[in-house]
């Protein structure tokens, strides 16, 4: 008798440290049941069409950065980081353009093509217009649409297509690797020295550096301006 009092006992004790871990677990996991879970259960249930989650928790994601109010921090997608950490080593595997949307959006002007670059050498000079990508047309598309298109593996190969005095042409060039010029310097009239810097990113301060000391080599009086200039 006694062991079966105590056989019970101890089930009984066992089923409510079991029902007390349920309750425990279940309250848990209301808090945790965000208003983000419950709006994916929504559409999974009632949206009729392909619902590309991914886009959706990527914009969401960004949303509650924003809503933070603090203007550095920003969320970066799976898809943007690549890119985002080419710039900020100061180095991309690219073609070597620089490049703004035309305002009537029909293509990508080109304000800049890199010394040594693939564009350069195959003779894309600055002030034509990118109008397609291997044969993709990139009329309405963003500079970090673009981007995309053109960049890839350093050796693969795309054919660019430029128009010029009205006239398209084809360029089919190879991608490698481009180094940003995170500063440069320049002596102006008047003895004074110019140093553009690009961007706050890998190198930029040892490069600073050595350009006040080749400027101060240069003359032993000398007014120092330094301008930024950002690149995008």
């Amino acid at each position: 008798m006694k062991n079966i009092k105590r056989f019970l006992l101890g089930s009984l004790s066992y089923l409510l440290v079991a029902a007390i871990a349920s309750s425990v677990t279940l309250a848990i996991w209301g808090q945790r049941y965000s208003k983000i879970e419950e709006l994916k259960d929504i559409i999974h249930q009632y949206y009729i069409g392909d619902a590309d989650m991914t886009k959706a928790e990527d914009a969401a994601a960004a949303a509650m950065v924003d809503a933070i109010g603090d203007r550095w921090s920003y969320y970066i997608s799976a898809e943007e980081y690549a890119s985002y950490m080419e710039n900020k080593n100061n180095a991309y595997v690219g073609i070597g353009i620089t490049i703004v949307v035309r305002e009537d959006g029909t293509g990508e002007d080109i304000i800049e093509v890199k010394p040594g670059s693939s564009a350069q050498e195959a003779g894309i000079l600055p002030g034509d217009t990118l109008i397609q990508v291997d044969g993709t047309s990139i009329a309405g598309m963003d500079t970090d649409q673009v981007a995309a298109l053109v960049r890839g593996e350093e050796g693969t190969s795309l054919t660019v297509t430029i128009l010029r005095n009205g006239a398209e042409m084809d360029f089919t060039l190879k991608r490698k690797t481009i180094q940003v010029q995170v500063a440069t310097g320049e002596l102006l009239e008047g003895n004074i020295g110019l140093i553009k810097i690009a961007n706050f990113n890998t190198n930029c301060a040892k490069v600073f550096k050595h350009k006040i000391i080749l400027l101060l080599s240069s003359l032993r009086s000398l007014r120092l301006c330094v301008s930024l200039l950002l690149i995008f």
